[in-house]
């Protein structure tokens, strides 16, 4: 749903406020996926958890749905560098980015009152 007014088109006042709610309730959602996430690679990737940030990028804005921007290391540190371009640890951090996206999938299962998949 786009819910960008243009000249030629005018949103009703209840159009803005359910796209509002719809917005905020992927904010929220997105901040509960990328925490999973954080921690599995946190883990994989044996750094400290910094933590999960919030910024507009404008690929995060416009999901009509939960969505999350991975960071998995830097390349200009040599150390990470080694460790990110090893197949094993892009295996690990696959698998982790896997875990993430199922245990988000049954906790919104079970929010809606659903049973989760047990295809993990």
């Amino acid at each position: 749903m786009n819910l960008k007014a243009t000249p030629d088109s005018r949103l009703s006042d209840l159009e803005l406020i359910l796209g509002d709610m719809a917005q905020s309730e992927h904010l929220a959602e997105s901040e509960l996926f990328a925490s999973l996430v954080q921690e599995r690679l946190s883990r994989v990737m044996q750094t400290e958890n910094r933590g999960v940030k919030q910024a507009p990028f404008r690929v995060l804005m416009q999901a009509a749905m939960p969505a999350v921007l991975v960071e998995v290391g830097f390349l200009s540190n040599f150390n990470e560098a080694r460790s990110i371009t090893r197949p094993e640890t892009q295996t690990q951090m696959v698998q982790a980015l896997a875990a993430s996206v199922f245990a988000f999938r049954d906790l919104q299962a079970q929010r809606l009152g659903l049973s989760p998949s047990k295809t993990e």
